[in-house]
């Protein structure tokens, strides 16, 4: 991941990854704030489970 809003994107599956949580957890639990770069993540981790 490269780019001005890097940061951003490692900080959410860092977080993720560390604590063990699940890709449909982390698209549902969070409040994710709109719009933003994470509601990004947020669209494509409910996209996997389709």
């Amino acid at each position: 991941i490269i780019g001005a809003q890097a940061a951003t994107l490692i900080q959410i599956f860092a977080v993720a990854m560390n604590f063990g949580i699940a890709a449909d957890e982390l698209a549902r639990r969070p409040y994710w704030v709109h719009p933003a770069l994470t509601e990004v993540v947020e669209n494509a981790l409910l996209d996997l489970q389709q």
